[in-house]
């Protein structure tokens, strides 16, 4: 079983509801892209000796998504599928999500590299092919919004005022 922690820096301000949904849309819009590129590619993780994630991440990684988020949301991962096990609203903000297999830990870190986010990984077995931990920290989540913008080329849902409409 894998664990990605998500760590947001808030400044122990409140949190926009609406950054933190297109936050998660992305996220998981990234994340699946992530798995599609992986699956394209999967005879060389199976053929990799040495399991070492940051080199796999960096041979998956994306510099554009050409499925639309909305279309990549709604895809059904299977046992790739990833859970959201715990949220802390302390500051930092921090979400723990899970999920198995390598193939997960390695989307997770490329969509860490998406977003703009540090990277660190703990404790990866080779042998059942698992990592312990992957670890990302976000300055905001609008930073991390920001990056998703650019590598997906739309902007956010373009806001208006509630008195606009």
């Amino acid at each position: 079983m894998s664990s990605l922690k998500v760590v947001v820096e808030t400044n122990g301000k409140g949190i926009s509801s609406y950054e933190l949904v297109e936050f998660l849309r992305y996220f998981r819009a990234a994340y699946v892209a992530s798995l599609k590129n992986i699956k394209k590619y999967e005879y060389q993780v199976a053929n990799l000796k040495d399991v070492d994630i940051i080199k796999m991440a960096n041979i998956f990684k994306l510099s554009h998504v050409s499925d639309s988020v909305d279309s990549l949301i709604a895809v059904d991962c299977g046992d790739s599928e990833l859970e959201l096990i715990d949220i802390k609203r302390e500051n930092p903000l921090s979400f723990t999500f899970s999920g198995s297999g390598l193939k997960v830990a390695v989307a997770l870190t490329v969509v860490a590299w998406l977003c703009g986010a540090e990277v660190s990984v703990s404790e990866i077995e080779a042998g059942p092919f698992k990592a312990e931990s992957v670890e990302i920290k976000l300055p905001s989540l609008a930073d991390g919004i920001s990056r998703f913008d650019f590598i997906f080329h739309e902007n956010s849902t373009q806001r208006t005022k509630l008195d606009d409409n």
